[in-house]
C-alpha cells in the first residue's frame, strides 16, 4: 500500500517537473518508487505497479495547467502500458542478472522512444531541463534520450547508494557487513575445530626403538 501511494506520488512529481513552472531538480528523485518496485515486486506485481504509475502520471500531465500530454484514450493506452512493460520486464531481468542501474537506464531509453507517439516535449524526462543549463546543452548536442538515460540512471543509483540493494556491475557490489563477519567467524571456529581433531593434545607414545 505504502508503495502504491509513492507511484502515485512519482506519477505527479514526473508531471510536475515537465510543467513549465516545475523545478527541474525533481525529475533526479521521481523515477525512485519505479526502481523499487522492479528491485523488490515480483514481475507480475511491477506489471501492475508499472500501469498504475503510467495512469496517474497521464492523469496529472492532462489535467494540470498547460497540459503536456493530450487527453485521449491513445495517450491513456500508452502510458498506461509502456511503463507497465518496462517494469515487468526490468523485474524479470533483475531476478536474472541482480539489480542493475545501467541496464535499467538503457531500457529507460526505449520507454522514452516507445513515448514518441505522445508528442511530448523533449521526452518524458528531458523536458524537466528545459531551463537551460548544462544538462540542456547535452541535450542540444546528444538528443533528449541522452538525458533520459543519465536522469533514469541517477534515480536507479540512489537506492544502491543508501544501501538498499546490491549492485552488481561488475567493479561495485555493496555487500551487508555483518553476515560477512559472521561468516568469517564461522569459518574459523570451524577451521579450528578441525587443526584440533586431526592435531590432538593427548600426549603419544615414545616413538617405536626409543629407550629412556
Amino acid at each position: 500500500m505504502l508503495l502504491a501511494c509513492a507511484l502515485v506520488a512519482s506519477g505527479g512529481l514526473v508531471a510536475a517537473a515537465n510543467s513549465p513552472a516545475g523545478p527541474s531538480w525533481i525529475a533526479w528523485i521521481s523515477l525512485v518508487p519505479i526502481f523499487i518496485t522492479i528491485r523488490y515486486a515480483s514481475p507480475k506485481i511491477a506489471l501492475l505497479y508499472g500501469a498504475l504509475w503510467g495512469f496517474c502520471l497521464y492523469l496529472f500531465s492532462s489535467a494540470s495547467d498547460g497540459a503536456a500530454v493530450t487527453a485521449s484514450i491513445k495517450s491513456l493506452g500508452l502510458l498506461a502500458a509502456v511503463p507497465a512493460i518496462y517494469a515487468y520486464w526490468g523485474a524479470r531481468l533483475t531476478r536474472r542478472i541482480g539489480y542493475a542501474p545501467l541496464v535499467l537506464a538503457v531500457g529507460w531509453v526505449i520507454v522514452e522512444l516507445a513515448l514518441e507517439p505522445l508528442t511530448l516535449r523533449d521526452g518524458l524526462l528531458a523536458a524537466s531541463q528545459s531551463d537551460g543549463g548544462l544538462m540542456r546543452l547535452v541535450g542540444t548536442l546528444l538528443g533528449y534520450v541522452f538525458i533520459g538515460f543519465i536522469i533514469a540512471f541517477v534515480n536507479a543509483q540512489i537506492l544502491s547508494l543508501v544501501g538498499f540493494v546490491n549492485v552488481q556491475l561488475g567493479f561495485l557490489t555493496a555487500e551487508p557487513v555483518a553476515p560477512l563477519r559472521f561468516c568469517l567467524m564461522n569459518t574459523q571456529i570451524k577451521t579450528r575445530h578441525r587443526f584440533f581433531n586431526r592435531y590432538s593434545l593427548t600426549p603419544r607414545a615414545p616413538p617405536f626403538g626409543i629407550v629412556r
